[in-house]
C-alpha cells in the first residue's frame, strides 16, 4: 500500500495519513453503493472477546443514516453464509445477537478506557514484570 500510494503521490511521502475510512466516510459509501449487508473488517481484533469502539461508532452512522439493519459486526473468526443473508428468523436472530454483542463489549471497553483502566493495567504489569 505505501508503495502504490508513494507511486500516486510523491508530495506524501513523509506524511502520516490513515488508509481506510473512518466509521463516518465508511457509512456513506455504504449508503453510496447500496451494500445490502455491511460486515466491517480489518479491524485488527484477534481476541472473540474484544471489539474495537470504531465498529460501534460505524454501527452508529449506519443508523442515523437510515441502513442500520444492513450492519452486520462479526467476532474474528466468524462468517457468514448464505442463510444469514435470507433474512429469515434465524439470520435476523443472529445478527440481533451479534450487534448487541458488539454494543455491550465495545461500550464496556469505552468506559474502561474513560476510566483509565488500560492505562492503570498497563502500569502495574509493567512494575510486577520488574
Amino acid at each position: 500500500m505505501n508503495a502504490f500510494c508513494r507511486y500516486l503521490d510523491q508530495e506524501i511521502l513523509e506524511q502520516s495519513f490513515q488508509y481506510t475510512a473512518g466509521p463516518r466516510d465508511a457509512a456513506d459509501w455504504a449508503l453510496l453503493l447500496g451494500a445490502p449487508t455491511v460486515v466491517p473488517y480489518a479491524t485488527f481484533t484477534f481476541t472473540r472477546a474484544r471489539i474495537p469502539s470504531e465498529v460501534v461508532q460505524f454501527g452508529d452512522e449506519l443508523k442515523r443514516r437510515g441502513i442500520g439493519r444492513r450492519f452486520y459486526p462479526m467476532r474474528p473468526l466468524d462468517s457468514l453464509t448464505a442463510s444469514d443473508l435470507g433474512g429469515g428468523p434465524p439470520a435476523r436472530s443472529r445478527r440481533w445477537r451479534l450487534v448487541a454483542w458488539s454494543r455491550v463489549i465495545g461500550g464496556v471497553y469505552r468506559l474502561g478506557r474513560r476510566a483509565g483502566v488500560g492505562r492503570t493495567y498497563r502500569y502495574l504489569r509493567d512494575k510486577l514484570r520488574i
